[in-house]
């Protein structure tokens, strides 16, 4: 406790390999998650005022987000995108039935049914709904988990990289000339026994790279 100190923080990249570090700064959202009204479904994007019926259906490729989503269509959107402009819900693929499709489009949809009629703000996540910004998401000394938690977070808020402690390389020795090696005995002479076998180096050796640490094995030291 004397002696060691955290070892200096080094800039990584967000990857996998962090498992295992300590994080040695404080985390913060850089912009709203989502940062527009998203969708939390498949579906098309509609105005809730709008009836059930035969729509025709609009695309990425073929309506700008910024403009206002004309009368009569609906707007295709996958899980996560915007919504464009003009819209307040999201009708969910199961409650559509296809009517036509584009000739020789390997079944692009041109006119949908729709079979309901969805209330403001269904199947739809408003802007910094799950993390505001400037909103604190991970502490200085948060334990980067195997688990991925707190790496999937780190990607979450787009953080490309960080500040971490580095994991330390941990060296393990046995001390003792009444020890004997496992894999390498060497009978203890002159006192008429054969020695103990060194039990602590591989059960150490194991917790700690299952703490994710690398290990140096010193083997066994005598007693001089």
């Amino acid at each position: 406790m004397k002696e060691i100190q955290p070892l200096d923080p080094l800039e990584e990249p967000v990857t996998a390999e962090l498992k295992g570090c300590v994080l040695a700064e404080d985390v913060h959202a850089p912009y709203n998650i989502p940062r527009t009204f998203t969708t939390n479904v498949d579906g098309y994007a509609v105005r809730s005022s709008d009836p059930p019926g035969t729509y025709k259906v609009l695309t990425s490729r073929t309506h700008a987000l910024s403009d206002s989503l004309p009368d009569g269509h609906i707007f295709r959107i996958n899980t996560g995108a915007p919504l464009p402009a003009g819209t307040d819900a999201v009708l969910m693929v199961e409650d559509t039935q296809l009517r036509s499709t584009y000739p020789d489009s390997n079944g692009e949809e041109n006119e949908v049914e729709a079979l309901a009629q969805v209330s403001p703000g269904e199947n739809v996540r408003r802007p910094g709904s799950d993390v505001k910004e400037g909103d604190l998401v991970l502490e200085k000394g948060q334990i980067l988990h195997s688990s991925g938690g707190e790496i999937g977070t780190l990607a979450f808020v787009g953080r490309t990289r960080t500040l971490v402690h580095p994991k330390p390389v941990v060296a393990i020795l046995s001390t003792g000339n009444e020890l004997l090696d496992l894999q390498k005995p060497i009978t203890v002479e002159g006192d008429g026994w054969g020695g103990i076998w060194d039990t602590n180096r591989p059960s150490l050796q194991a917790a700690l790279e299952g703490f994710g640490y690398q290990v140096l094995d010193l083997g066994i030291v005598s007693d001089r």
